[in-house]
């Protein structure tokens, strides 16, 4: 038994880590990206960022720099990573960040719930974002 949660709340992540106490079976994973490295630094067994599934390779090497206690290191990635979270706002998340998957291979683009196209604003946009991350299409 577990919980992934994503809430951005990290007092309440913290009371969740607590439970680990009584329970070491229990997992806790983070998926608020923006709350990584300090969930990752509180307890939590890992996490779940819907970036990573455009970008796994710098959650994976965030997770490492946590576990070998470099965490400005990890720090440092957590800021280019929420900076590339800045996709999510450009319309409904989910939409934005199918999009930017699709521009690097992975999937349509579109979601079944929210099927309607992105504005070419919008879609410059998260281009720009990856292109600022550093990733090409």
């Amino acid at each position: 038994i577990g919980i992934k949660d994503s809430a951005g709340d990290m007092d309440a992540f913290r009371q969740l880590v607590k439970l680990k106490e009584k329970r070491p079976d229990f997992s806790v994973l983070q998926g608020a990206e923006n709350l990584a490295v300090d969930a990752l630094i509180s307890g939590a067994d890992g996490i779940v960022p819907g970036l990573g599934n455009i970008v796994p390779d710098a959650f994976a090497t965030l997770v490492q720099d946590v576990r070998a206690n470099r965490h400005e290191i990890a720090r440092a990635h957590q800021s280019k990573l929420t900076s590339l979270g800045q996709l999510h706002g450009h319309d409904y998340w989910l939409k934005c960040l199918k999009y930017a998957a699709s521009l690097l291979g992975f999937g349509s683009g579109r979601t079944i719930a929210h099927c309607d196209d992105l504005s070419e604003n919008t879609q410059e946009a998260i281009r720009k974002h990856l292109n600022d991350f550093g990733l090409t299409f």
